[in-house]
């Protein structure tokens, strides 16, 4: 049975760092997803597995990480 709303999972696993380097990711990557879910014509499912290196990046990076990744699933 299809959802209907979209449902998005964001994973971290340790090498991303400790419980609050991983909890600050988090919260980055569902604000930019959650304002790209919105612009979605069907609901979807989606999986994001977060690295090391997304500690690094700047909020907007991470954002046009996820308008890539939606614009993927648009086309």
């Amino acid at each position: 049975m299809p959802a209907e709303t979209s449902r998005f999972a964001v994973i971290t696993g340790r090498v991303v760092g400790g419980a609050v380097q991983r909890n600050k990711i988090k919260r980055r990557i569902t604000s930019a997803i959650r304002a790209e879910l919105a612009g979605l014509e069907q609901p979807i499912d989606a999986v994001f597995r977060m690295r090391a290196s997304a500690l690094d990046c700047d909020y907007v990076v991470l954002a046009q990480a996820v308008q890539a990744a939606f614009a993927k699933v648009k086309s």
